[in-house]
Formats: C-alpha cells, structure tokens, sequence
C-alpha cells in the first residue's frame, strides 16, 4: 500500500514538471513572436540625390535608406548632403526619439542647390576658384557666385548661379578649332605669301648664280692680263668684279627676305 502511495505522488509531480516545462516554452515562443511584431523602422530620404546617411555613428549609405530596423530609445541622426566629403557639404543632424513598434519616415531638406551638367561630361566645376568636383555635380554654395567649367580640349565655360532656390545649370562646352580648318600657320599662310617666297627665292638662286660666274670671268681675264699686260683686259676684268659684287649683294638681299617670310609665318 505504501508503495503504491509513493507510485501515485511521484507521478503527479512528473506530470507537474511538465506542464511547468511547457508553460515556460509558450513564454519564450510569445516573448519572440512580441519582440518581431514589435521592431522599430526608420526611412529616411531627402531631397539631394544619394545625400550619405549616419545613425549613431553606423553609416547607412546613400538615400534612399528604406526600412532600417532600430531599438527603441534616442538616436542621432546625421546626413550629409554628399557622399563625398568637400568643402561645400552640409550636413543636417536630428535627434529622433523612437518607441516601440514604431515607423519613423524622414524626409530631410538642405538649403537650396544646384546641378552642374556639361555636354560632354567630365569638366572640372570651380566655384568661386574653388574645385568642386566633375560633371555632373550637385552642390551647395555658400553664397551667391559664379562657376567655371574647364575640360582639356574645349574653351571655358563661365555662368552665375541663380539668387535663391534650387537650380541646374547645363553647359553645352565648345571645342577648340584651329583656324583655316586646322591647317598649320605655314600651310594657311602660302596662298597669300606664296608669290613673295618665289620671287625672293628665284633672285637668291639666280643673283648667286651670276656673282659666281661674273668672278670666275674676272680671274680667268685677269690671268690673261698678267700675261699680255692689256689695259683693255684690265678693265673688264673691273667692270666683272664689279658685277659680281652687286650680284652677290642682290644675292644676300634676296635670302634676308626669304628668310624673314618664312619666320613671319
């Protein structure tokens, strides 16, 4: 009798144990089931084009940031107008109080911006002699001023930023294109000099030409001179010395400005 008392009192202590046991695996079932349905969202988006989010010092990336999950409490919240950090970025920081189960959406504003484009794109953007990036570029100015564009192969392009308000500029660049259909100086110039480098050339060679043979007729008439010791000959070996020289000065002549034209050019 006494053991089949003992029989009976510890069975219905094991079947307590275990109804404990599964009161307790209902718990933490409910607690987790609670604590999914109860998560926290925020959604941040803002005006600027892929402004870089931070929350509590995680970086989110770029916006749009859709549904991030976060912990009930304080936190702060900081974005910046541009992924990439300049002298030009702005940053705007809140702090967001968030409770429990909560869905928090964020639409951020900065101060008024501009949109620099360029056809082709790729320019260097200044403002104000400042380098703000390349095109296309979306920044915020401090003030009122004026950019410049500047790309290798094209002229500048210089415009001033609209007073007050967001606003875009576009700028169509304009390639540089050498005169006359890009023909060098000297090849552009021939039509209009062609006629003086020929005749200086001509008289060069042929004043050169006759100084030559002027002065070869004087020795050969001078040798008959020392021969003979005819006074006739003697002069006209003067008067072919003579020739000779002012060939050879109209020879000279003529090379100086040939030589000035084609430097001219």
């Amino acid at each position: 009798m006494r053991l089949l008392s003992l029989l009976i009192v510890f069975s219905i202590a094991t079947s307590l144990k275990a109804a404990g046991t599964g009161r307790d695996s209902l718990a933490v079932v409910s607690d987790s089931t609670r604590s999914d349905t109860a998560r926290s969202t925020i959604t941040i988006r803002s005006a600027i084009e892929n402004a870089r989010v931070v929350l509590d010092a995680i970086d989110l990336g770029a916006t749009p940031v859709i549904n991030y999950s976060l912990t009930a409490g304080t936190h702060i919240l900081t974005v910046h107008s541009s992924e990439l950090w300049n002298c030009f970025t702005t940053s705007i920081i809140e702090t967001i109080t968030v409770r429990q189960s909560e869905n928090i959406e964020r639409m951020v504003s900065f101060p008024h911006s501009f949109t620099v484009n360029s056809d082709p794109y790729g320019a260097r953007v200044w403002y104000n002699d400042s380098l703000v990036g390349t095109t296309p570029v979306q920044f915020i100015p401090p003030a009122t001023g004026s950019i410049r564009l500047s790309k290798e192969g094209y002229r500048d392009f210089y415009s001033s930023l609209p007073v007050g308000g967001e606003g875009s500029v576009h700028a169509v660049l304009e390639p540089f294109k050498p005169v006359g259909g890009g023909q060098s100086p000297l090849l552009r110039s021939m039509p209009q000099t062609s006629h003086s480098v020929c005749i200086a050339t001509s008289a060069a060679v042929m004043s050169g030409v006759a100084a030559v043979y002027f002065k070869i007729s004087a020795d050969k008439l001078y040798r008959d001179y020392q021969q003979t010791g005819d006074g006739t000959t003697l002069q006209h070996v003067k008067r072919l010395d003579v020739a000779a020289g002012v060939s050879l000065v109209v020879s000279e002549i003529s090379i100086f400005m040939l030589y000035s034209l084609l430097l001219s050019q």
